[in-house]
């Protein structure tokens, strides 16, 4: 996460696990990541996950 940040013109970084893979969905959560819903993807059913700049930062500076 911190790498992707790095750049400048990245302001969100979003994944979309399977609901079924809780494992995955705890650890982007424990990264900072929130979910957003549930999006159909052509593999099926996704959770869509999104942590932005600024959520990113103020977890940062709370460290």
């Amino acid at each position: 996460v911190e790498l992707l940040f790095n750049d400048p013109e990245v302001t969100k970084i979003q994944t979309d696990p399977s609901p079924s893979n809780l494992r995955a969905i705890r650890c982007y959560e424990k990264a900072g990541f929130e979910r957003q819903g549930t999006v159909t993807t052509p593999d099926g059913p996704a959770v869509y996950m999104v942590q932005t700049r600024q959520a990113f930062e103020r977890t940062r500076s709370v460290a």
